[in-house]
């Protein structure tokens, strides 16, 4: 997963147990001082919990190796030690393994605390300890109070916080501190390196830091590294005055282990990101990343690298002095602001208020370096939109040869943006300022800040990447899914005859949560199998029926119906209780049967349908809110690694009033394929203000997406809902009735993504329909929706495919992306019905974007590509193979030079990096 250069810790044979206070069949409980003397290696079977006064100590300069088959849980005031008190004494190694979540509980003004600190007051060949904590299938957590420090007098210790397949949060202090003041021929090092890698989500909460501190040798290397998603809302920081190089040893940031840094940087942070990557310093966020050096006595470099594959978002706040990110030496003269660099590979890079500073202001200074670049593909997502942000890069005015810094932004394949009341400020040097700022994008640069000295803006240019150091290879993201097939999976009750053990339900079934004690009340055969979540400290839409058939597979005749009571039962407001279904097998919902969640006035909670093996809904699955009041709870129906089928007359639908619609996500998270031969809707009002719209999901992270939507006859005729009548077909759609603001249809599959779309209907009267996959809205000036579709594989659409529905879709439009071709034709005789890709309008076209990236286009007779309108909207064909075009694109093609040798990246950036962004657990 990871490429950096700290190995992780290596297994470690069986040793003997260690001692517990209190013995439960579950855990050891340590609530006393624990002296381990010279330390050694130790196991505990079962989870280790730190109680009251618990402290497990190891002598200094010992080794202390702790595996647990478990949990490690330390409460507010439990101790793990192992200092140094004397001026020479290196203080202990602790290396913590748990197979399970380690967790340091804190009450914000105390916590739990693990110490290997050399706390002597001068310093003579000491130095702080190191801490090496590995979950190897949980998350690790240090909460608000807790603290992990290895400060010292002397050199600094070394921290390593890994979860590889779990996340990581920071809400307390990660320390490694130095005191140590003084330069000699042979120089110490200062603060010492800090590495957190987590294979799902990293974050540092608003109380949190993470720090390696220094005086005059300055600080280490401060790595960061999450599979997923990244979020910076406290402090991150390598900082100290660094005004002398340590070469005994070296620090991380430079030579061997850093080649491309320059040899003299004495503080260094790099944050690598599979996914997203958020610094966010706005209103009460503390987010912060910070490099500045040079506080006194001389200066030498530091240098900041953020990167990700996905998008980059630096909210800086918009009051005070403090930028989020900063690389500044603003005390000494003749110093060099920080070096800077954001690069995005596959994502769009976004800055707002306070952003990005590398400054040095002092007589004789050089302004720093900053650069920024993103690499997704088209706009927006890979612009590079500066907004209203401020990004500075100033030196010196006055001394000895001041100069400004450089500014430096790229889009490769987007646009670069930036709007009145921003700054790109590269100024310094004199009268006039020679530092530079320098702005490229592939589709246009529209920056209208204010730039310092004279903007260099570079002619569009489309070739090119964003390119990487050597060493960084990103993580790939190793959570949010179920494990991927492997033969266990699904793993099913068998009976005698080696067939899975059905659970019929056979009788309706209603939920009561109203009683203290809630019931099941029909089917017995189901209702064993129940259990319950409610709780008098949180309102009834977010309580649920919860039934958990372990390996059993489930199957609900026809005429079924499960639904959960309304809470409370009578009145004018009753909200509805949401209902979970999981199993490790199988799940079959036949032609008739119901599942229901409904309220009057008021909330419904969510519907959750989850099998490890494959799903057959040929019934129907609703959330509903009825009334004026209320929004509706999501519907989630996910497979682990089987197939998601929907038969010919199945309908699941999400349906909200005035204040919003709820959301539908329908995924099959490892091996299997999403075929929806019924309806998909998601409808609401929406017309309050903030109301959510309805958003549907759908993604196959290991097999294909197929929407069957090619019938004669309308799955609803006639439909309607509040007075306009409507032929709805089977397909996908997102449709707000009362509002002019949009729902979006997302869908992406490693495999193909095929849409096999209609005609008009075959029995009059023929009214209003909508495409196999559409989002739109049905207000007097309704707006198109977004429909985004990308595939691994190929695109294919037929017929009435894809549509961005309304007289004004200029904020709707239609992506197609494919990492092989994408095939659009009209198949049907009936020609009557509108185009196979479709964000016409009588107001304003929207845009079409269809790009295959390793393969051609090919666009059949009679087919047309339509962004008509008296505005009209654009359609941009993009391939690596070519297109061929026997239909019609209206209006042309915008860009016939990319319909042919596009084919530097191999596949489209999808959506979802896995079933857990989806909020699929």
């Amino acid at each position: 997963m990871s490429a950096f250069l700290f190995a992780p810790s290596v297994a470690r044979a069986l040793h003997p147990a260690l001692p517990c206070d209190v013995d439960l069949p579950t855990e050891c409980q340590i609530t006393t001082l624990h002296n381990m003397g010279a330390g050694g290696m130790f196991s505990v079977p079962k989870n280790l919990h730190l109680v009251g006064s618990g402290h497990i100590k190891t002598d200094p300069g010992s080794t202390l190796e702790i595996d647990i088959t478990g949990d490690l849980v330390m409460d507010d005031g439990t101790k793990i030690t192992g200092n140094a008190i004397t001026a020479s004494g290196v203080a202990a190694t602790v290396v913590i393994t748990a197979t399970s979540d380690v967790v340091l509980k804190g009450s914000g003004a105390s916590g739990a605390l693990i110490s290997m600190n050399q706390t002597a007051s001068s310093c003579s060949g000491g130095k702080g300890g190191t801490v090496d904590i590995l979950s190897t299938e949980g998350d690790i957590k240090v909460e608000n109070g807790a603290k992990i420090t290895v400060d010292a007098k002397c050199p600094g210790g070394e921290i390593y916080m890994k979860a590889p397949k779990g996340i990581v949060a920071v809400d307390g202090l990660v320390s490694s501190e130095s005191k140590l003041t003084g330069t000699g021929g042979t120089q110490r090092p200062g603060g010492g390196p800090v590495t957190i890698i987590a294979g799902c989500d990293l974050t540092v909460g608003t109380t949190g830091i993470v720090r390696s501190k220094g005086r005059d040798p300055g600080a280490d290397l401060v790595h960061l590294e999450g599979g997923c998603e990244i979020e910076i809302f406290g402090r991150v920081e390598s900082t100290g005055p660094g005004h002398t190089i340590p070469d005994n040893p070296v620090n991380h940031c430079n030579g061997l282990n850093r080649p491309d840094k320059p040899s003299n940087s004495t503080a260094c942070v790099e944050i690598w990101s599979g996914g997203t990557l958020t610094i966010n310093a706005f209103d009460v966020n503390n987010g912060q990343v910070n490099a500045d050096t040079a506080q006194s006595g001389g200066n030498e470099i530091a240098w900041i690298d953020i990167f990700a594959k996905g998008n980059i978002k630096i909210i800086g706040d918009t009051t005070g002095i403090v930028y989020a990110v900063h690389a500044n030496q603003s005390h000494v003269t003749n110093s060099n602001g920080g070096i800077v660099t954001v690069k995005s590979t596959d994502g769009s890079v976004t800055t707002s208020g306070l952003a990005v500073q590398a400054n040095a202001t002092k007589g004789g200074s050089h302004g720093g370096k900053i650069t920024i670049h993103a690499g997704g593909v088209g706009a927006p997502d890979g612009n590079v939109d500066f907004g209203a942000s401020s990004i500075q890069a100033l030196g010196a005015s006055t001394g000895t040869s001041p100069k400004g810094g450089s500014i430096e932004g790229v889009s490769f394949t987007g646009a670069l943006l930036g709007t009145v009341g921003g700054q790109l400020n590269a100024g310094g040097g004199g009268v006039p300022a020679n530092g530079t700022v320098t702005l490229e994008s592939c589709v246009g640069t529209a920056y209208n800040g204010t730039v310092t000295p004279v903007l260099t803006l570079n002619p569009d240019n489309c070739a090119g990447a964003v390119s990487l150091p050597a060493y960084v290879v990103l993580p790939t993201c190793s959570c949010g899914g179920p494990p991927p097939p492997n033969g266990n999976c699904p793993v099913c009750e068998l009976d005698a005859g080696g067939q899975p053990i059905e659970v019929i339900v056979d009788q309706d079934t209603t939920v009561d949560l109203n009683p203290d004690i809630p019931v099941c009340l029909g089917d017995a055969d189901l209702c064993a199998f129940f259990t319950y979540y409610k709780s008098e400290l949180t309102a009834a839409d977010t309580w649920k029926a919860i039934f958990d058939l372990g390996g059993k597979k489930l199957v609900v005749m026809a005429g079924v119906t499960i639904k959960t009571a309304q809470v409370p039962p009578a009145g004018s407001e009753r909200a509805a209780p949401g209902i979970e279904i999981r199993t490790t097998c199988e799940i079959v919902i036949e032609w008739g049967a119901v599942i229901l969640v409904e309220s009057y006035n008021d909330k419904t909670g969510d519907v959750v349908i989850h099998a490890d093996g494959k799903i057959t809904i040929d019934g129907e699955i609703t959330n509903r809110v009825t009334g004026t009041l209320g929004v509706p709870g999501n519907i989630t129906i996910s497979s682990c690694c089987g197939d998601v089928t929907t038969g010919p007359m199945s309908l699941i639908q999400n349906i909200g009033i005035d204040r919003g619609g709820g959301d539908i996500t329908i995924a099959s998270c490892c091996g299997g394929d999403v075929v929806l031969n019924g309806l998909v809707l998601a409808r609401a009002k929406a017309h309050s203000t903030g109301a959510p719209k309805p958003d549907i999901y759908i993604a196959a992270f290991g097999g294909d997406v197929v929407v069957n939507a090619n019938t004669a006859e309308p799955f609803f005729d006639e439909y309607n809902p509040f007075g306009t009548k409507y032929d709805i077909f089977p397909g996908v759609l997102s449709f707000v009735t009362h509002s002019d603001k949009p729902g979006r249809v997302s869908i992406q599959a490693l495999g193909n993504v095929e849409v096999y779309g209609h005609g008009d209907d075959t029995t009059p009267p023929v009214r209003k329909s909508f495409a196999g996959v559409a989002a739109g809205t049905g207000t007097s000036n309704p707006r198109g929706g977004v429909v985004d579709v990308r595939a691994g594989g190929d695109v294919i659409g037929t017929d009435r495919a894809f549509e961005s529905s309304g007289n004004d879709n200029a904020i709707g439009g239609i992506k197609l992306w494919a990492g092989g071709d994408v095939n659009l034709a009209r198949l049907g005789v009936n020609n009557s019905f509108g185009p196979v890709v479709d964000s016409a309008g009588s107001k304003k076209g929207g845009p079409n974007e269809i790009r295959a990236f390793q393969g051609g286009i090919t666009i059949a007779p009679n087919t047309l590509i339509d962004a008509s309108a008296p505005v009209p909207g654009v359609n941009l064909l993009t391939s690596c193979a070519g297109v061929t075009n026997n239909g019609t694109t209206n209006p042309a093609d915008a860009n016939g030079a990319d319909d042919v040798g596009i084919c530097g990246q191999t596949s489209p950036a999808f959506l979802f990096a896995d079933c857990k962004a989806l909020g699929v657990n």
